[in-house]
């Protein structure tokens, strides 16, 4: 599939906040090989927030542990998700501390033949310093980590450059938003059960859970509601040392 076609069928966003335009450059670098049409939607910034003010329809009174830096991702992705949810196409959305492998439009294309007609979700990539869980059959699943737990650039451009045969399975557990494919029924989806985000626990595991006040761990909340999948092996791979991340580290 040509560069055209795809981003008319996939019409695809990173998010970057204007701020910080070396992301921006780094990101279009890696990503050059991929031959994909990246529209730039600029991010809310999170450094500009009052949390206090925030409606309270997208975030909960009194809700503890939300940070201005997590706060502005997860007004960013929610601006996409109601501009997908209006039209009839899905979307594709990067963050922009993300690689994609470089055959990802030939392996998307493949994949989008299995996926079922009433898909919400597919999960490119995701954190790598935390478990992903996908289902083998009904009541039987399989628990994924990764070694490096925070890759490096050189790990990250070896990965660009494999050529893995792809799958896709259902998702229960998969921690980050760096890279997706929604459609607009599933950003639908999304805005029904995400918000307002709260101090809600979610059970990774009978030992274990933690509490919803960021989008990654609300969406993973959400995916009961959806027809979500992962690609195995990931299509896309982020940047997600703390040190590093904009919404984590300093920068914040």
């Amino acid at each position: 599939m040509n560069r055209n076609a795809f981003s008319k069928r996939f019409p695809t966003y990173v998010i970057s906040l204007e701020r910080t335009p070396a992301r921006l450059n780094r990101f279009l670098s890696w990503n050059r090989p991929a031959d994909i049409d990246f529209k730039t939607f600029k991010a809310v910034d999170g450094a500009t927030l009052d949390l206090s003010s925030i409606d309270p329809s997208i975030l909960a009174p009194g809700t503890p542990g939300v940070s201005q830096g997590s706060m502005g991702a997860t007004l960013s992705h929610r601006s996409l998700w109601q501009l997908c949810a209006k039209g009839s196409k899905p979307f594709m959305i990067f963050e922009d501390d993300t690689v994609a492998r470089h055959d990802m439009k030939q392996a998307l294309a493949a994949l989008m033949d299995h996926l079922p007609d009433d898909w919400d979700l597919l999960y490119l990539g995701y954190n790598m310093d935390a478990v992903v869980e996908v289902a083998l059959a009904d009541d039987v699943n399989m628990r994924l980590g990764f070694a490096p737990r925070y890759p490096e650039e050189r790990d990250l451009m070896r990965f660009a450059g494999t050529h893995w045969p792809v799958g896709m399975v259902p998702v229960s557990i998969a921690f980050g938003v760096c890279a997706y494919l929604i459609s607009p029924k599933g950003a639908g989806q999304l805005l029904k059960s995400c918000f307002p985000l709260d101090s809600r626990i979610v059970a990774l595991s009978p030992t274990e859970a933690v509490k919803a006040v960021i989008i990654d761990i609300r969406v993973i909340a959400s995916l009961r509601f959806l027809r979500a999948f992962a690609c195995v092996p990931p299509l896309a791979m982020p940047d997600n040392a703390p040190a590093r991340s904009v919404r984590l580290g300093t920068q914040n």
